[in-house]
């Protein structure tokens, strides 16, 4: 929805507006995109009566213990009362808050009847005085929505922070200088003129070996606020705390038939849906043609208080890749407008710098570029885009959630050897523990050892050793520790990529599967209508063993009811990308070369390695081809965040 950045000054040390107000302003300037619409400025001090308005007086000469900055893109109340950030009655209370929350018109009853007054229809003045009215952590756990929040309180002289309880908003800070700065996107603190960023090698392995790190960032002194984190600055003291945990759920499985939990399930949907329709502005859907995104796309068409109209798609030429037949069945089934973009190598290649830029990250899943495309399409016809993302953690949607069921039904009724995770990328093989052991060793992208090789360093197991030690700590059955790992990792990563690159076109992305009413009933259901018989299959005698256990069980048999069973049930699709074809595009090698040079004066990764794998481009296993991209990201990010190079490209 927006961006946030700015700094708190720590201890007894000051902001010197005419000093630094420069790059302030230019940390606003740089994720502009985020927020096109408006912008808002303020200096505070703490015990103070007001806060200073930094756009209306600019030229001051004051010092500060704080200033916030902020751009708006507007999606409720479109008038200047939606201006942020945005003040209390009494002026002492400053909020700044990125995000959406579907629950604030029940809260703005109850304040109302409790004597607030309230000057517009956002849900950023329902948090303001939902904070005054409960304190701090009432008011995050009451929030039903996506949010990263900053609230200053001056009359208490502290500053409060914090990220929604799943991560679909980031928030990122850095302590540098007796100051601690904070922003919605890792670029603005590129804009510091005496900081000087360092990769962090820990996180760039953990990166290549799985997707992502989800605690740390690239750069070793930048840090995110994790989701369900809250941090309390005060002074020169500063703490953190979650007011939320994924451990919390405890699954409590209700003895009830598939028919009551789907009704249940069909009617859950249909509210979060239409929740997440809320806008001043045209909202449309992320449509791929698979489960998830159809039957948001199904709901949001049958709104009766606000019709969605539009599907927007990414198609492939690939035929192998291509599932327009399914977006195209499912546009027709709810009669929505289908906007349709093609992808292929060369919208790849022209758009990877820009890539690795609005994500400040190594594009491990390369559909991200895919993603910029999309939204920058969608901007023709809609502000808001409801996608499908979270279904796979928190109904069970992934392989590996079909291994562990498969995996306890072998061990159960002793069918099959002990299993044995093969690595034939080095010949090794590696025994894991127990079945979620096992789940965790399927997930590794790149072997620790081509890793090593690749970084020029000994080969590091700590990323693997991590998450064994995480997963062990959840509470509940295997496919209940499964869920809340994925959903605290691979889940963090995805939902920072689609607000990356939905954002970078000033396109606010909305996720209706991970509405609390509908992660609350994900875990109130029985585990086997989650990852349970694949009844297609079973009816039709098309397949054995390993195709009869599916995941979304009750997903699927709910979007068989509004589609068809054909369409529920065929294979998983997922958003992969031909990158063998790709790369091997005469275009992709100028790309090549020109990283190669830069790559060799660097010395930051093992370029003899690099030149061997893209030699051998045509008959690369997937995994040395995941290598072989995420090694060219890598000098792109370097480039770009630890040169510094794209702050001076873009602004």
């Amino acid at each position: 929805m927006c961006g946030i950045a700015g700094c708190i000054a720590l201890g007894d040390s000051l902001i010197e507006w005419k000093k630094d107000r420069e790059y302030l302003k230019h940390m606003l300037d740089i994720q502009k995109h985020r927020g096109p619409d408006d912008r808002g400025m303020r200096g505070f001090r703490y015990h103070c009566d007001r806060s200073v308005d930094l756009i209306k007086k600019n030229e001051i000469e004051d010092v500060f213990h704080g200033v916030i900055g902020f751009n708006r893109l507007s999606i409720q109340d479109l008038s200047v009362n939606g201006h942020q950030p945005m003040c209390s009655e009494k002026e002492d209370i400053i909020l700044a808050f990125n995000g959406e929350i579907y629950n604030a018109d029940i809260y703005r009853r109850e304040l109302i009847k409790a004597g607030y007054k309230f000057h517009s229809t956002t849900d950023t003045e329902v948090i303001l005085n939902l904070y005054i009215d409960r304190g701090i952590e009432e008011t995050l756990r009451a929030l039903n929505g996506m949010f990263a929040i900053m609230i200053v309180d001056m009359r208490k002289g502290r500053v409060y922070i914090a990220r929604d309880r799943f991560g679909i908003k980031p928030m990122y800070y850095l302590l540098h200088e007796k100051r601690a700065y904070f922003s919605s996107e890792i670029k603005s603190f590129l804009t510091i003129p005496d900081y000087q960023p360092h990769i962090d090698n820990d996180a760039l392995n953990e990166c290549l070996i799985y997707i992502s790190s989800p605690e740390k960032t690239l750069i070793k002194e930048i840090q995110q606020i994790k989701p369900g984190e809250l941090m309390c600055i005060d002074g020169e003291n500063i703490r953190k705390e979650k007011f939320f945990d994924i451990d919390q759920y405890q699954h409590v499985s209700e003895n009830a038939s598939l028919k009551e939990k789907m009704e249940e399930l069909d009617e859950i949907l249909r509210d979060a849906v239409g929740r997440q329709m809320v806008s001043d502005v045209a909202v449309g859907c992320q449509l791929s043609g698979g489960v998830d995104s159809s039957l948001i796309s199904f709901y949001a068409s049958h709104n009766s208080e606000n019709k969605m109209n539009d599907s927007v798609s990414i198609i492939f030429k690939d035929a192998f890749l291509n599932e327009e037949n399914y977006i195209d069945e499912a546009a027709e089934n709810i009669n929505v407008h289908s906007h349709k973009y093609t992808f292929d190598g060369r919208v790849l290649i022209e758009n990877m710098k820009q890539a690795v830029w609005h994500l400040e990250s190594i594009p491990t899943v390369p559909n991200a570029n895919a993603l910029m495309l999309l939204t920058r399409k969608s901007k023709e016809n809609v502000t808001v885009l409801l996608s499908g993302e979270g279904a796979d953690e928190v109904f069970g949607g992934y392989t590996d959630f079909e291994r562990v069921k498969i995996m306890e039904f072998n061990a159960k009724y002793n069918m099959g050897k002990q299993f044995q995770f093969i690595d034939r990328e080095w010949n090794l093989i590696r025994k894991p523990k127990d079945v979620l052991d096992f789940a965790i060793l399927c997930q590794i992208y790149v072997s620790p050892e081509r890793c090593a090789k690749l970084l020029n360093r000994k080969t590091d197991y700590s990323p693997l050793m991590r998450r064994r030690e995480e997963i062990s700590k959840y509470s509940g059955s295997n496919i209940d520790k499964l869920t809340k790992y994925e959903m605290n990792n691979y889940l963090v990563d995805l939902l920072v990529r689609q607000d990356k690159m939905s954002m970078a076109n000033s396109i606010e992305n909305r996720v209706p599967f991970l509405d609390n009413e509908v992660v609350d009933f994900a875990f109130s259901l029985p585990e086997n209508f989650k990852v349970g018989l694949n009844q297609y299959n079973y009816e039709t005698k098309s397949a054995r063993g390993f195709e009869l256990i599916t995941g979304k069980y009750i997903l699927k048999e709910l979007c068989a009811k509004k589609f068809n069973r054909k369409f529920a049930y065929r294979g998983k699709g997922g958003f992969g990308l031909p990158l063998r074809y790709f790369m091997g595009m005469p275009e992709f090698k100028n790309i090549y070369d020109e990283t190669i040079k830069s790559m060799k004066k660097r010395g930051q990764v093992n370029t003899e390695y690099i030149l061997w794998l893209y030699d051998r481009l045509p008959v690369l296993d997937w995994s040395e081809i995941e290598l072989l991209w995420r090694a060219l990201n890598i000098e792109i990010f370097m480039e770009e965040f630890i040169d510094k190079r794209g702050v001076s490209l873009c602004c």
